[in-house]
């Protein structure tokens, strides 16, 4: 479903819900699984689990299942506490007939199947919003903005925007959002109207092709060039919130995934301290905890959001109007 507009994922959900024959779909968007899955297999700790049902079915199921084996691995290990405790007691007694049955319970305990520790679920990035300044109450105008290139995209486009606001921009593909978006930066000039800013109103984008990224640096570089003041400690540790450790920080920037270029892109965002964060698709190439932090990120934001998407999911946590 990356890249389709809603319109086109809801004619693709219709499309396999009525297929007569079996699908197997690698996907993070959650609405979609929802709508088409009717069983989830879960890839973790190199372990694939099966549970019956669609993502939101899963997520109970899953929770269910992480506290029965938390409650077996803790039932067991206070037996094994038990049971060494009176081999210790036993032996102390240091009798012949004691010391034969602190034997016999060391090979019952050396016969017992231990379960490991389930382990929790990977790390995900960790970051918030916080804006340097804040904004005046009017945050954005935009007056019957036009726009045409080969043929027209848009007319008369006009909306405000108040502090606090979580903007939806919603439309089919190829109907000038990202375009509109660019305008609205003073990227591009209109054909007729204009988009102004309210006082105080501090800019930052996320682009979804992130092209603001330079392929020849390395990952630690990209941020320290753009933020130099940061100490290499405070970088270190912001990078490691994004899930850049180690030997990962010396990546040249072309050979990340799309996930990590959406990561490198996320952390430059919550560096730059906007207060209005103008974003394009930021949840294509996240995986689904990823997309949870940044739905908590930007719930919680004291500053204003416009933002394009077609994950429905994500629309429905993060908006509070839609265009």
């Amino acid at each position: 479903t990356n890249y389709l507009d809603i319109q086109s994922v809801e004619w693709l959900e219709s499309f396999l819900r009525t297929l007569r024959g079996a699908v197997m779909i690698v996907s993070h968007d959650r609405y979609f699984l929802d709508m088409v899955t009717t069983k989830t297999f879960e890839i973790e700790n190199k372990t694939l689990v099966e549970y019956n049902g669609n993502y939101s079915k899963y997520v109970d199921l899953k929770k269910l299942r992480q506290e029965e084996l938390m409650k077996d691995y803790e039932l067991q290990q206070r037996e094994v506490e038990r049971q060494k405790a009176i081999i210790t007691r036993f032996r102390q007694y240091n009798r012949e007939k004691s010391i034969k049955q602190a034997e016999s319970r060391e090979k019952a305990l050396e016969r017992m199947e231990l379960l490991d520790k389930p382990l929790s679920t990977p790390k995900g990035v960790k970051f918030t919003f916080e804006p340097r300044i804040k904004s005046g109450n009017d945050v954005l105008f935009v007056n019957e903005v036009s726009k045409s290139f080969d043929r027209p995209l848009f007319e008369n486009a006009t909306f405000e925007i108040k502090r606090g606001e979580r903007v939806a921009l919603l439309g089919p593909n190829g109907i000038g959002k990202t375009t509109l978006l660019k305008i609205i930066m003073g990227l591009l000039r209109p054909n007729e109207g204009n988009a102004r800013y309210g006082t105080n109103v501090y800019m930052g984008y996320y682009d979804q092709e992130q092209e603001n990224l330079s392929n020849d640096k390395l990952v630690i570089d990209e941020i320290w060039d753009e933020y130099p003041d940061l100490n290499q400690t405070d970088l270190r540790t912001k990078l490691a919130a994004f899930l850049f450790q180690g030997e990962d920080v010396f990546k040249e920037v072309y050979k990340l995934s799309g996930g990590e270029r959406s990561r490198i892109s996320l952390l430059k965002l919550m560096l730059s301290k906007s207060n209005f964060l103008l974003m394009d698709e930021p949840t294509n190439h996240l995986d689904i905890v990823s997309k949870q932090v940044l739905e908590e990120a930007l719930s919680g934001y004291n500053g204003t959001v416009l933002f394009i998407s077609h994950d429905r999911y994500f629309i429905n946590k993060v908006a509070t109007k839609v265009v």
